[in-house]
């Protein structure tokens, strides 16, 4: 598990990182859920295993820390991601999102396209995608 530390914020935002090639891409995920917690079968699944995957928790959420100075509006999370992706040098990206996910995917992309961001653009998935998998079942003890 990594971390970062936005700017202006002593608190961890921490992701799991997947070395691949390609576009990069960034999971995130939707309100109550941690993308460490859902999205680790479908990245590590075919036809994603060879692919660069980054699975993001959203402060407040899973790994990652929840200051008490972190305002957790849509447009909060969607600055720590723009400054994630700055920070890992990151020219285009793809963004899968579900839920919260999907909206911060959406505005993300949509503020980068705007404002011309240092990595260019972003792509952007805000519903599932069917992968060619099998779920597997967890049992709650």
């Amino acid at each position: 598990m990594k971390s970062f530390h936005p700017s202006g914020n002593k608190a961890a935002l921490r992701y799991l990182e997947f070395s691949g090639a390609g576009v990069p891409i960034i999971f995130l995920h939707g309100l109550g859920c941690a993308s460490s917690f859902e999205y680790p079968d479908i990245a590590t699944a075919q036809p994603l295993a060879d692919k660069h995957r980054i699975l993001v928790d959203f402060f407040g959420s899973g790994y990652s820390d929840w200051p008490s100075d972190f305002d957790y509006r849509v447009e909060d999370h969607v600055q720590v991601i723009i400054e994630l992706v700055e920070h890992l040098g990151f020219d285009v990206v793809d963004l899968y999102g579900h839920s919260l996910g999907g909206t911060v995917a959406i505005e993300a992309a949509t503020l980068a396209q705007r404002s011309r961001q240092a990595f260019g653009s972003i792509r952007s998935q805000s519903r599932h995608r069917r992968w060619p998998i099998q779920p597997r079942h967890r049992q709650c003890k």
